[in-house]
């Protein structure tokens, strides 16, 4: 996974910034004040990545502000898309969690979105996309799967988990409903939200790591916030604002645990996924 930053509560920006020429460190700055005042996406990020992001090793987030360099001359958008595919290039960095793992973890998705995913790769075995909505159907119940269904990975890139830090099983026994669920985790508000939400839940297998996330897992994702110096065990999600969420459910959002993982089979499921 390679070292987070080294020093009490210094960021990762301090110990990257300092491997630039003077001059690359004028354009790095130049372009984050100028991403910070022009995009309100691009405000949150830059508070991110100076000063909070401490999890990410100097040596990645040289890489992301290598791309805010190059693209200091050019338009927001285009910085914005330097960015994000640099993000892609260091992704789970952030060194494993430093609490007792949990037992059990969860996972929140669009069931639409779920079913998608598992169409799109699983094509030789899915002839239509009804079959893969079939197999979340059966996954609601409980119904065995088949050896070659429990192979299938539940994600093609590095998965958002959660966990009870209370010690219970359930790691949604926090959940009101579902919007209550998309607030304290801090998923998407920008499409559509009243989509029926999928809630999986699963065991890590021995050797599988949670890595707390960092600014280059969230990307361009808009509720993400490393967690406050001293707080160095693990991620806690960036609730939906309170104004926003009272909007859509009456619960109060509460951050939660997060981490990340790489991809893992449906072997893991440990009971039948929930439908919100």
């Amino acid at each position: 996974m390679g070292a987070t930053a080294k020093g009490s509560g210094l960021s990762s920006f301090a110990h990257a910034i300092v491997l630039f020429s003077s001059s690359a460190q004028s354009q790095i700055q130049a372009a984050l004040k100028r991403w910070s005042t022009q995009d309100d996406l691009g405000r949150e990020i830059v508070r991110n990545l100076n000063p909070l992001e401490r999890f990410l090793p100097p040596d990645a987030m040289k890489v992301l502000l290598d791309a805010i360099r190059k693209a200091h001359k050019l338009t927001v958008d285009q910085l914005i898309l330097g960015y994000r595919d640099a993000c892609y290039t260091q992704t789970m960095r952030g060194g494993s969690i430093k609490c007792v793992p949990p037992t059990l973890v969860g996972r929140a998705v669009e069931k639409d979105i779920f079913v998608w995913f598992l169409f799109r790769s699983e094509r030789k075995f899915f002839k239509i996309k009804a079959n893969a909505s079939d197999l979340v159907d059966r996954l609601l119940i409980g119904d065995k799967l088949t050896p070659k269904e429990t192979g299938i990975l539940m994600s093609q890139f590095a998965a958002w988990v959660t966990w009870n830090d209370k010690g219970s099983a359930d790691p949604f026994d926090f959940a009101a409903d579902a919007f209550h669920v998309r607030a304290c985790l801090g998923l998407d508000n920008k499409r559509r939200v009243d989509k029926p939400l999928l809630l999986l839940v699963y065991s890590l297998a021995a050797g599988l790591s949670l890595v707390r996330p960092t600014v280059a897992d969230a990307g361009l994702h808009s509720f993400f916030e490393p967690p406050p110096i001293g707080i160095d065990e693990h991620g806690w999600t960036k609730t939906w604002p309170a104004k926003l969420a009272r909007t859509k459910t009456k619960a109060k959002p509460i951050p939660r645990p997060e981490a990340i993982h790489s991809p893992v089979p449906l072997a893991y499921l440990k009971s039948p996924a929930r439908l919100l």
